[in-house]
C-alpha cells in the first residue's frame, strides 16, 4: 500500500513540477492571458485524476471482458463482480473529475480566472463557444452512466456493453486537444481515438491484475497469459498510432528540446520500456509461475511495468498542457482548416485511384480484418477443415473496398463532396449484396 501511495505522491509532483516549470508560456503561445496559479497547476493535477479515474474505470471493466468469461447462467464471475465495484468507484470518480473540468478548462481555453469562469453568465457563454468544455460535460454523463451501470451490472454482456460506453467517454475530450483542428487534423483525431483506448486499455488492465493478485494472494498461469495477449496488441497500436499523432502534430523543423518535445522522448522512452516488459513477460510468464519464486519475479516484473506506465500517463497530461513548438507557424489554408488536408484539383479518374491517403482507423481495420481472416483459414487448414476459396476471395475483396473507399483518392474527395461521400458509403454494401448472391450460388 505503501508503494502505491509514494507513487501517488511521485506522479502528481512530477505533473505539478512541470506545470510550474511551463509557467504563463503555454497561454502567451496562443495569445491568451494568464489564468491563474489555480488554473495553471491545479488544471493538470486535477486532469491527473480524472484520466488515472477514466483508466481504472476502463481497465476493470475491459478485465471483465478480456481476461473472464460469462458464467453458465450469464452472469460474470466472482472475479469479474469484484472488479465491477471497482470499475464503478473509479467511475463515480471519473465523473466528478470530468464535471470539475469544465469550468477549469473553459479557464484554461480562454485564458480567464477560475473566479471568473465560475459565475453562471459568463460559464454559460464559455460553454456555448468552447468545445472542450462541453466535451467534458459530455464525458462526464457518460462516466455517470457507466458508474450507475456497474453498481447494478450482474450480466457478463452488460458488461461488455458498459465497456464500449467507457470507450466512448474518453472520446469527447480527445477530439477537442491538441490536433483538432488545423492541417493533419483528420490524421491526429483518427490516431488519438486509437492511441487513449489502448493505453488506458493496457494499464487499467494492468492495474486490474495487480488488485486480483493481491486479493488472491497469487496470479493464475491462464490470467497472465492473457494478459500478456491483451498488452501486445495495445502495445502495437499505441506505437503507430503515436507516431503518427506525432509526426503531424510535431513540425520536422520543430525543436525536441523544447519543453514539449523533451516531455514527449521521455514519454517514448517509457512506452518502449514498457513494450519491453510486455515482450518479456509474453515469453516467460507460463515458465515463470511454474518455478520457485517465479510468481514473486513475475509481480515485480508487473509492478514495474504498472508505475511505468502510470508516468507515462502523468507526461500525456503533461503535454495536454504544453504548447506544440512549431505547430502556429505553419501557414494554413481553408482546406486545411476544414478537411486536414489539400485537394490537388478537380477530381479526376487518375486523383480517384492514386491519390491516397492513410487513414488510420478504417485503414487499419480493412488491413487487420483482412490478416486475421487469413490468420483463421490458415489455422482450419491445419485442422483438416476446407474452407471455400470463394468466401476467402469474397472477405478480402470487401476488405479491398473498405481500403478504397477510406484511403485512396475516392476517400480523399469523400469529405469535400457530397457525390464521392455517397459513392463512398454505397461500395461496401454493394460489395456485399454482389458477394452474398455469388456464394450463395
Amino acid at each position: 500500500m505503501w508503494l502505491v501511495v509514494a507513487g501517488a505522491v511521485a506522479v502528481a509532483g512530477l505533473v505539478a513540477g512541470l506545470a510550474v516549470l511551463a509557467g504563463v508560456e503555454p497561454y502567451r503561445a496562443v495569445g491568451n492571458a494568464d489564468p491563474g496559479v489555480v488554473i495553471r497547476v491545479g488544471g493538470p493535477l486535477l486532469r491527473l485524476v480524472t484520466d488515472l479515474a477514466a483508466t481504472v474505470c476502463t481497465g476493470a471493466l475491459a478485465f471483465v471482458v478480456f481476461l473472464t468469461g460469462p458464467q453458465a447462467s450469464g452472469t460474470v464471475s466472482a472475479f469479474g463482480y469484484a472488479q465491477l465495484q471497482v470499475a464503478a468507484r473509479a467511475g463515480w470518480v471519473w465523473c466528478a473529475g470530468a464535471l470539475a473540468l469544465v469550468p477549469v478548462s473553459a479557464g484554461d481555453v480562454a485564458g480567464v480566472s477560475l473566479g471568473t469562469v465560475a459565475s453562471p453568465e459568463h460559464l454559460g457563454g464559455l460553454l456555448v463557444a468552447l468545445e472542450q468544455p462541453r466535451g467534458w460535460l459530455l464525458s462526464a454523463g457518460l462516466a455517470l452512466v457507466v458508474a450507475l451501470g456497474c453498481q447494478l451490472a450482474l450480466s457478463w454482456r452488460l458488461a461488455v456493453g458498459l465497456f464500449a460506453v467507457s470507450v466512448l467517454a474518453l472520446m469527447p475530450p480527445l477530439v477537442t486537444a491538441h490536433g483538432s483542428s488545423d492541417a493533419g487534423h483528420d490524421l491526429a483525431i483518427a490516431a488519438i481515438l486509437m492511441h487513449v483506448p489502448a493505453a488506458a486499455a493496457w494499464l487499467g488492465v494492468l492495474f486490474a491484475l495487480a488488485l486480483h493478485a493481491r486479493r488472491r494472494g497469487r496470479l493464475e498461469l491462464e490470467l497472465a497469459v492473457r494478459y500478456a495477449r491483451l498488452a501486445s496488441g495495445c502495445l502495437v497500436i499505441v506505437l503507430v498510432s503515436g507516431v503518427v499523432l506525432d509526426g503531424v502534430l510535431m513540425a520536422p523543423s520543430a525543436p525536441l528540446g523544447s519543453g514539449y518535445g523533451a516531455t514527449l522522448l521521455v514519454k517514448a522512452g517509457m512506452w518502449l520500456v514498457a513494450a519491453g516488459g510486455v515482450l518479456v513477460l509474453r515469453g516467460r510468464a507460463p515458465r515463470r509461475l511454474g518455478e520457485r519464486g517465479g510468481a514473486g519475479r513475475l509481480g515485480r516484473l508487473l509492478t514495474g511495468e504498472l508505475l511505468v506506465l502510470v508516468v507515462a500517463l502523468a507526461l500525456s497530461v503533461v503535454l495536454t498542457h504544453l504548447p506544440v513548438p512549431g505547430r502556429f507557424d505553419q501557414v494554413v489554408g481553408t482546406q486545411d482548416t476544414l478537411l486536414g488536408y489539400r485537394l490537388a484539383g478537380a477530381p479526376t479518374p487518375w486523383r480517384l485511384l492514386a491519390d491516397w491517403r492513410v487513414e488510420p482507423l478504417f485503414g487499419s481495420l480493412a488491413v487487420v480484418l483482412a490478416t486475421g481472416y487469413l490468420v483463421a483459414v490458415a489455422r482450419a487448414h491445419r485442422r483438416g477443415v476446407r474452407w471455400p476459396v470463394g468466401r476467402t476471395a469474397s472477405w478480402l475483396g470487401g476488405c479491398l473496398v473498405l481500403l478504397l473507399a477510406t484511403c485512396s483518392g475516392l476517400g480523399r474527395y469523400a469529405a469535400a463532396m457530397f457525390s464521392m461521400h455517397i459513392a463512398s458509403h454505397m461500395l461496401i454494401p454493394c460489395w456485399s449484396q454482389c458477394c452474398s448472391r455469388w456464394v450463395d450460388r
